[in-house]
């Protein structure tokens, strides 16, 4: 995500359309907040991802062109939007229609591949 550093404190770009300045005030820099499913942050500019398949250091790669990202919030077992709260007393998680928070998905929308080198065409 887009940020900065401002008297040690770690400060996240975000749109001001997209979250309201009471809730952002309510969660500042909480990525996890729902937000009724707009998150409010902006990504890095990224250019391309350089995917690679498994460990070995002779392995196939390719650079791919990353033409835009998006973020939706995740999905639980039934495909319902998991929707979460903090319990302060247990000190976890608990998965709730009306939560407040959610866990977020990074959407990488692909364009060309840029390089490849793939292990059959060496």
């Amino acid at each position: 995500l887009k940020n900065e550093r401002e008297n040690g404190k770690l400060l996240l770009y975000y749109n001001p359309d997209l979250i309201s300045e009471e809730k952002f005030h309510e969660y500042p820099n909480d990525i996890m907040f729902y937000n009724n499913g707009k998150f409010p942050y902006m990504p890095k500019n990224i250019k391309y991802l350089d995917l690679h398949v498994g460990y070995q250091p002779n392995r196939d790669s390719m650079r791919v062109e990353v033409v835009d990202i998006s973020f939706q919030p995740a999905i639980d077992k039934e495909g319902n939007v998991m929707r979460l709260y903090y319990d302060h007393e247990t000190e976890n998680f608990i998965n709730s229609r009306d939560g407040d928070l959610t866990n977020w998905d990074i959407v990488f929308h692909l364009g060309e591949v840029v390089k490849k080198d793939l292990k059959k065409d060496r």
